[in-house]
């Protein structure tokens, strides 16, 4: 019994120090460099995202970020955090994607007003050559039949003639 009451208050201890503060893992470190390095641009000056640049150089630079990053996790940062702190340092520049927000939504939106407004002159454009062929071959076929006239007539008389 007295085994059983210490396992017992053994569970309720530990399930209460998971429940207190807010203490940071080490994997909750790892997960924000994780979530970070894909997001914005290594300083060595290769234009790779911090990601990318690890797998490609192997620099120390993006080596350095990292840990860097990896301190401000286990301070408690989270990821969002993090990039701010990056984008007050080095300018919006570091970021591997324009913001979504203010004149930079204009790089988000263009590819797809400027596909629809394609999309709308290939439209327009094939509209008004079918008029333009309906109306050409409308007006071919009345002058065929107006040159046709007089030997269809002429027919006319000469069959009316035989009979």
């Amino acid at each position: 019994m007295a085994r059983r009451l210490a396992l017992a208050a053994l569970v309720v201890a530990m399930g209460l120090l998971t429940m207190a503060g807010p203490g940071v893992s080490p994997s909750h470190a790892g997960s924000i460099v994780d979530e970070v390095e894909g997001k914005i641009i290594c300083q060595c000056g290769c234009t790779y995202t911090l990601e990318a640049c690890a797998s490609a150089m192997g620099c120390s630079v993006g080596d350095q970020m990292r840990a860097e990053i990896a301190a401000m996790g286990a301070q408690g940062m989270t990821a969002a955090q993090v990039l701010d702190s990056y984008v007050a340092r080095y300018g919006e520049a570091i970021l591997a994607a324009p913001t979504k927000r203010g004149f930079n939504l204009t790089a988000w939106v263009t590819p797809f007003a400027a596909i629809a407004a394609g999309g709308a002159v290939v439209y327009l454009l094939l509209q008004a050559w079918w008029r333009r062929h309906i109306l050409v071959t409308g007006a071919t076929q009345e002058r065929r039949r107006a040159a046709l006239d007089p030997f269809l007539e002429q027919v006319d008389r000469e069959l009316e003639e035989e009979s």
